[in-house]
């Protein structure tokens, strides 16, 4: 009686199986992450010195109302609040959340999430700008304010 050959099953040798796959695909993930950091390098530059600013200027408790709250969040180590939907509820969050500082920054084409926000903190007596930080030759692409009121 002739011995019968072992065959693996066919799941086993079929290429997407292998670890080449997966270290391809794992490689392929890694670059596109690289290329998404590589692009944002100097975009957000002003508002990494803010962000570390504002880590100096505050207690480690405090919130800080803005658009970029990943950034505010991981370097500053502070909690982050997105600005309001319109500007009436603007004095709402700052009362809820205790704010004494907003973090405002514009983006590269000028353009701000919320427009109202191009000049509201400028024009309203209740925040002070206390210091800005020039990107895009801008020289206030993004600007601390205190909270005054």
């Amino acid at each position: 009686m002739p011995r019968e050959v072992f065959r693996p099953p066919l799941w086993t040798s079929h290429p997407f199986s292998s670890g080449l796959f997966v270290v391809l695909v794992s490689v392929f993930g890694m670059l596109l992450s690289f290329q998404s950091a590589w692009t944002d390098r100097v975009s957000s530059s002003s508002v990494v010195l803010a962000c570390l600013d504002l880590k100096g200027m505050t207690e480690p408790n405090e919130t800080v109302m803005t658009y970029s709250y990943p950034y505010v969040n991981f370097l500053s180590e502070r909690n982050a609040v997105n600005y309001p939907p319109s500007p009436e509820q603007v004095p709402e969050i700052i009362s809820k959340y205790s704010i004494r500082y907003v973090l405002l920054n514009r983006l590269e084409d000028g353009l701000y999430l919320y427009e109202y926000a191009r000049t509201y903190f400028d024009e309203n007596p209740g925040f002070r700008k206390i210091k800005t930080y020039e990107e895009w030759g801008n020289p206030e692409a993004t600007v601390i304010y205190e909270v005054a009121i």
